[in-house]
């Protein structure tokens, strides 16, 4: 509804992720890049659909570069590698409660883990 009238008063519809990548200059920074990191809670086929890290995987191929996405979990990513993604790292390196994964300090450790996965996969 909100939307609609404010489409009657000339506002312009665009995409949420195009919007924000234009805000933070994303396509400069991907021409200086090696390795476009992006990630999400759940890699899934609603990933495909249209969240942010395809967004950020159409515009780092437009620049020539590498995708590597992380993900909580992932969960039928063939979709996802259809879209630019190259490689969906997981961001839990082994099995954790909910519980213990969401606590700041172990959440910290598997995104350094994960990061650092994502590195040495490119650098392969």
């Amino acid at each position: 509804g909100t939307g609609a009238a404010l489409l009657a008063l000339s506002a312009r519809m665009s995409s949420g992720i195009e919007t924000m990548l234009d805000l933070v200059g994303f396509d400069e920074a991907a021409a200086h890049a090696n390795l476009i990191i992006t990630g999400e809670g759940n890699m899934d086929n609603q990933t495909a659909a249209g969240k942010a890290p395809v967004g950020v995987a159409k515009r780092a191929k437009a620049a020539g570069k590498p995708v590597v996405a992380i993900g909580g979990r992932a969960n039928d990513i063939d979709e996802v590698y259809r879209f630019g993604i190259d490689l969906v790292v997981p961001l839990a390196p082994r099995p954790l409660a909910l519980e213990c994964a969401l606590d700041p300090a172990v959440a910290c450790e598997n995104a350094r883990i994960a990061g650092d996965a994502a590195i040495r996969a490119y650098l392969l």
